[in-house]
């Protein structure tokens, strides 16, 4: 589509979008996100992106996965689709008991980052069912 490209500002940042790719992008979670800001100087603010892309097989299955640590109520699991394209964790609890599931936990190293009181965070994911 030609000049798809917009430039988008909201509460004083500048984004650009393409309007043939993504047609919510003003009123979606990024809008206000200065991640131009953030790719051009550090201090700005810090991107975290996993799409679970590095996991090998048996690992996933284990309770230390690449990087993270998976915490069951029951007898849950967690494992790479192999139905879906590229980077799509399950987790299942086994259960239908309101207070037992199944979660992963970042545990690498030291954290991605530190939430600091009064600045914004901005966080997406997909759910299911």
């Amino acid at each position: 589509m030609a000049n798809a490209m917009k430039s988008f500002w909201k509460n004083g940042v500048l984004n650009f979008w393409d309007k043939g790719i993504n047609t919510t992008f003003p009123t979606g979670v990024w809008a206000d996100c200065p991640l131009l800001a953030i790719a051009c100087d550090p201090t700005v603010g810090y991107t975290f992106f996993e799409d679970f892309m590095d996991q090998k097989g048996d690992e996933i299955a284990t309770t230390n996965m690449d990087g993270w640590t998976v915490t069951q109520a029951t007898t849950g699991a967690v494992d790479l689709s192999d139905t879906q394209q590229g980077g799509v964790l399950e987790m299942d609890s086994n259960s239908t008991t309101a207070t037992q599931g199944v979660q992963i936990q970042y545990t690498e190293g030291t954290l991605p980052f530190i939430p600091v009181a009064g600045q914004d965070i901005w966080f997406e994911c997909k759910l299911g069912s």
